[in-house]
């Protein structure tokens, strides 16, 4: 019976940590002083002292110069086992204006450059190698010549692509002056995971908090993306990227395994093990 409970123990303590979102959300790199806020409002003294409970001034912020506002606003990446959640206040299916949603970029072993301008923020296809992603989420986008949205909606699919970091060829966004956010899409030169082509999903409605909104505006969106193509578990150290056409927020997420959670949780079912151990003791006395 001991032995019983052990493992259900174990069972439990492996079923309670794949249950639990995470919210992976790291600082963009990207911030300027406003009074309000909505630009990362870090001071010259390095304080933050933004109203995000998180501490890195990225929920209610857009980057420097930007439009603000809740339809812009960027706010979590949310990491459940192989499930990836892309949170915002910003319609990452049906887009924001002319502007529309754009590829997820993915990187696995830590090289990754992101947050900040390189290549003077041109709008054109530029090469990987200045940005070192492993992967990409490519949603489908249709674009005219000049790398332009012709329509702001994407989708219904997605296709999982493998970067080289030589050949394959990003997009950078449409603004130039909001080139930290780079890059918005992918280009070319990808090759397709077998098993994740065309993939469908699906846009919700984000409930449950913390992420707040802006004069009144509660509205939250939330896609959900399959992360099985990178393993039976997130590498460690993995780095996830996201913008809008327009750059106007930038979104960066880095997985860090539980740090022990699970041996805490197994170390609760061990004590109620023992309880009932001493239970039964003390029935038999």
């Amino acid at each position: 019976n001991t032995k019983k409970l052990l493992v259900a123990s174990a069972m439990v303590a492996a079923l309670g940590q794949g249950a639990m979102a995470v919210d992976i959300t790291v600082f963009d790199k990207v911030t300027q002083y406003r009074a309000d806020g909505w630009w990362g409002d870090t001071t010259n003294g390095g304080a933050v002292v933004h109203g995000d409970p998180r501490g890195i001034s990225e929920d209610n912020e857009t980057e420097p110069g930007t439009i603000i506002g809740q339809e812009w606003d960027l706010e979590a990446f949310r990491l459940n086992g192989l499930t990836l959640s892309i949170i915002g206040g910003f319609n990452f299916k049906m887009g924001e204006g002319t502007y529309a949603g754009g590829d997820l970029f993915i990187d696995v072993n830590g090289d990754a450059t992101y947050g900040v301008d390189i290549n003077g923020g041109i709008t054109a296809p530029m090469s990987n190698s200045l940005f070192k992603y492993d992967y990409v989420i490519d949603f489908t986008q249709t674009v005219n010549v000049n790398f332009d949205s012709i329509v702001s909606g994407i989708g219904p699919t997605y296709t999982v692509r493998k970067l080289n970091s030589t050949s394959s060829v990003v997009t950078s966004v449409a603004v130039g002056a909001n080139s930290e956010a780079n890059p918005w899409i992918y280009n070319s030169n990808g090759t397709e995971v077998a098993g994740y082509v065309n993939v469908p999903f699906t846009q919700t409605s984000y409930v449950g908090g913390p992420y707040a909104g802006k004069s009144g505006n509660n509205t939250h969106y939330q896609i959900d993306l399959d992360l099985s193509f990178l393993g039976t578990t997130v590498p460690s150290g993995t780095l996830f990227k996201y913008t809008m056409e327009c750059g106007n927020d930038n979104l960066v997420g880095i997985h860090v395994p539980d740090g022990g959670a699970t041996l805490v949780m197994l170390g609760f079912g061990l004590a109620a093990v023992g309880g009932v151990r001493r239970f039964r003791r003390s029935q038999v006395a």
